[in-house]
């Protein structure tokens, strides 16, 4: 029975080749995409799920008349990490994005890309796995560094770096002080090198508006609450004095402070 329809399917193909060929090219090509896209939605999907805690991180932004700026006054991390009870840590970065930093290992030259400076905190807002050396403590002094396992293996090859010195900018030297694991997922803020630059104490005042801000809560806690919280201590901290008005009158007469508040998990999709 079976043999007798597949005989009869082929010669109705066969009849029919010109419109037979136009359905299965249509097929193939619907089946072709549908794939396609698939692949490309588990892609996108996937940015900063490697992270276990990755509902509890914000990317704090500043707010100006018209724009929202990604990069926020310098003191900003501490202010938060001090003062807000529902914040369990925060960081300050300086991320590379595209640029790609010129480093040396003795009288070998390198340029590295994914690269970013950052506070001592870093580790505890984005908890990377460490292959070697202590993500608590790795960045806890200037000129530290830590570096992927694949950095570690374009600059070191086979060699132990944890201790090596690496030259940043033909200008400060930097210690190995962590190996960092790559995740196997995408992240937007993509990492291979992260390092405590020397003059960082002088770059911290309020005037300096060239930091990205990151934070982790104790809870998961919905945007507009964080926003909310972040927004009032800020404008206690910076506005009230000149504005003389309760947070809640300087809101309610059509003002902000100036903060903004995005979900890390949301980031990419936006």
């Amino acid at each position: 029975m079976i043999k007798n329809y597949f005989k009869t399917t082929l010669r109705n193909l066969w009849k029919n080749k010109a419109y037979s060929s136009i359905n299965i090219l249509g097929l193939a090509i619907g089946l072709a995409s549908f794939l396609v896209i698939l692949l490309y939605l588990n892609h996108e999907l996937s940015y900063d799920r490697w992270d276990p805690e990755l509902e509890k991180v914000y990317k704090v932004s500043e707010r100006g008349e018209e724009d929202i700026f990604e990069t926020t006054r310098a003191p900003l991390a501490a202010l938060l990490r001090e003062n807000a009870t529902q914040v369990q840590s925060a960081t300050s970065i300086m991320a590379g994005g595209s640029f790609e930093l010129p480093l040396s290992v003795g009288d070998r030259q390198y340029y590295q890309g994914n690269t970013l400076s950052a506070d001592s905190l870093f580790f505890r807002v984005f908890p990377y796995t460490f292959l070697q050396g202590d993500a608590l403590t790795a960045l806890d002094r200037p000129n530290a560094m830590v570096i992927s396992d694949r950095v570690a293996a374009k600059l070191f090859g086979s060699e132990d770096p944890i201790g090596k010195t690496i030259r940043v900018f033909n200008s400060f030297d930097c210690e190995v002080t962590g190996i960092l694991q790559t995740p196997d997922k995408p992240s937007h803020l993509a990492v291979d090198l992260v390092y405590r630059a020397p003059f960082e104490k002088s770059n911290f005042h309020w005037s300096n508006q060239s930091f990205q801000t990151y934070i982790k809560t104790k809870q998961p806690l919905p945007v507009a609450g964080i926003e909310r919280i972040v927004d009032e201590l800020y404008y206690n901290h910076r506005i009230k004095e000149n504005e003389g008005l309760s947070y809640q009158a300087f809101r309610d007469a059509g003002h902000q402070a100036g903060l903004f508040v995005d979900a890390v998990q949301d980031l990419h999709n936006f």
